[in-house]
């Protein structure tokens, strides 16, 4: 036992080796590789988006994937996967438990899927790829976090604040074996500053390669808008000013809308320019995850807005409650960057870097807002980070396709998106009279009437809501209901597709018509960024 312990020991460290020292294959050209993680979102909070945004006739930007298979995201030890047993499975290839972020549930190191002991995402930087991510929650999220990180829990904010710019071994920023990310944008400003960080003052400015910022020395996000009662204060307990060390590696960092969109128009502007840029746009989340109830009764709705009339919504069909950043116009951070708007930035910087550095990038984006919103049944804000989440589908297709009079690019880009399961199992349900409040869904039919409250406009016994046209040209009302606040497992579908230059060995989720688990989305995204399989000594059983 001995003996053979020792040599599977040392045939790992071989495979690490030389996966580690991997030289990319121009004559088998893998792609940019986009990787869209749409938490909680599956089947039928498609279908209603598509109904409420376009109508039931109409056509999301997800509905343009072509390639589809339905997956499976069951974990070793839970037929529905928490947020980072599933990221950790997806980051590694490897079945993991609901308590795994990064490491296994007893906190071993795994080894992915290629024999790397670490994540795909950290593979593909040690083998010389422009890395990223990005979340419209706080960058710790495990959605995004486990490809980067490798912790004990997931609920160690700081110390995944710190793995994701200083590598897993935690050292300074930019002197660690893991290579520095290119983006990283998301919220969690909080927990990359120390606790004696002051708040920053307005009017006092620098300047970080040409951009206007706040001071790196203070923190711009003064609470967490989600929790609006509890100031969030800085909370990094070992005194380090992560934010001062990012820079010092050669970051922009930024932290408001405003240092987002002088960011966004350097770079449309300058063509060479190619920073590295930490995007940190509230305490902790983006978006405000209470229920329609909690945000009316905390001021958190548009100015000029009647909440007690039961018209129908705007034309825009903008929510009219403050779902994202502070509901304050003058706060920095009213208006936070949009997951949508940060991937198109996300994809330009990785874009001219994957260009000029010969080898394709990989980019990992997360809408953290579709998964909190129906945790806590909040259908308008649901249906708002659908929105988001389907923009940024369109974001991904359209940067990926080559620009006519651009320079070809090297690469083509391949998009996965798909969810490890579904929030709350949101529902629509018909209902017969746009000018009633919606009611309650009775279930247990010939039973004791148990009610089940829907959501309308407002939340619970309002207004329905109204779909967009259909082909007919009617608009037909519906409400929303929810089982609970729970992640459930259903009808979670991944879509793919291929645009731009195409080159050999790509994956096709038709090679998995008949089976696609949360393991396959490694398999696939390593297929699609090293035009290779990870696996072809490691057959899955039934295969």
């Amino acid at each position: 036992m001995h003996r053979l312990g020792s040599l599977a020991a040392a045939l790992a460290a071989t495979l690490n080796l030389s996966v580690a020292a991997a030289q990319f294959n121009p004559t088998r050209s893998g792609h940019n590789t986009v990787f869209i993680h749409a938490d909680g979102v599956g089947l039928a909070q498609w279908t209603i988006a598509r109904a409420y945004w376009k109508g039931p006739d109409g056509q999301l930007n997800w509905d343009r994937l072509p390639q589809m298979a339905v997956y499976r995201g069951h974990l070793r030890d839970s037929l529905v996967a928490s947020s980072n047993g599933g990221a950790t499975t997806h980051a590694f290839g490897v079945k993991a438990g609901a308590g795994s972020f990064g490491r296994d549930a007893a906190g071993r190191r795994l080894t992915a899927l290629s024999g790397y002991a670490g994540s795909l995402w950290r593979e593909a930087a040690v083998r010389g790829h422009p890395v990223g991510l990005l979340n419209d929650g706080h960058l710790a999220e495990p959605g995004t976090a486990a490809f980067a990180a490798e912790l004990d829990s997931r609920r160690d904010w700081n110390g995944a604040a710190l793995q994701l710019l200083a590598g897993r071994d935690g050292g300074s920023v930019g002197r660690s074996d893991d290579p520095l990310p290119h983006v990283l944008l998301g919220g969690g400003e909080r927990n990359f500053l120390p606790q004696d960080a002051p708040r920053c003052l307005p009017g006092i400015q620098i300047a970080q390669q040409g951009i206007v910022t706040f001071p790196l020395d203070c923190m711009v996000h003064g609470l967490d808008w989600s929790r609006p009662e509890r100031a969030a204060g800085p909370e990094r307990t070992d005194g380090r000013n992560l934010l001062r060390e990012a820079a010092a590696a050669g970051f922009v960092v930024i932290r408001t809308r405003a240092e987002f969109d002088a960011t966004l128009a350097r770079l449309q502007a300058d063509r060479r320019w190619q920073p590295r840029i930490l995007g940190l746009f509230a305490a902790h989340h983006l978006f405000n995850d209470r229920s329609e109830e909690d945000l009316l009764a905390a001021g958190f709705r548009r100015p000029n807005v009647d909440f007690r009339r039961p018209d129908l919504e705007p034309s825009g069909r903008e929510a009219r409650l403050v779902l994202y950043g502070s509901p304050a116009a003058g706060d920095p951070g009213f208006d936070p960057p949009r997951a949508d708007e940060m991937l198109r930035l996300a994809m330009i910087v990785l874009g001219r870097v994957a260009q000029q550095g010969g080898r394709p990038y990989f980019l990992v984006a997360e809408a953290e807002s579709t998964d909190n919103f129906a945790g806590v049944n909040n259908a308008v804000g649901m249906l708002q980070a659908l929105r988001v989440a389907d923009e940024m589908i369109g974001v991904a297709l359209e940067e990926g396709a080559p620009r006519r009079g651009a320079s070809t690019p090297r690469f083509g880009t391949t998009l996965l998106t798909a969810a490890d399961s579904e929030a709350g199992s949101m529902q629509l349900v018909a209902v017969a009279d746009a000018t009633q409040a919606v009611g309650q869904l009775n279930v247990n039919a010939g039973q004791p009437a148990v009610g089940n409250p829907l959501d309308g406009q407002w939340g619970r016994g309002s207004a329905p809501f109204i779909a967009a046209p259909d082909a007919r040209g009617q608009a037909l009302p519906f409400a929303i209901a929810w089982s609970g606040p729970a992640d459930v497992a259903g009808s979670v579908l991944a879509r793919a597709t291929t645009v731009g230059r195409r080159g050999r060995g790509l994956p096709s989720l038709a090679d998995y018509s008949a089976r696609f688990d949360n393991t396959d989305v490694y398999r696939f995204l390593y297929a699609s960024l090293f035009a290779q399989r990870p696996d072809s000594m490691l057959p899955l059983p039934g295969r």
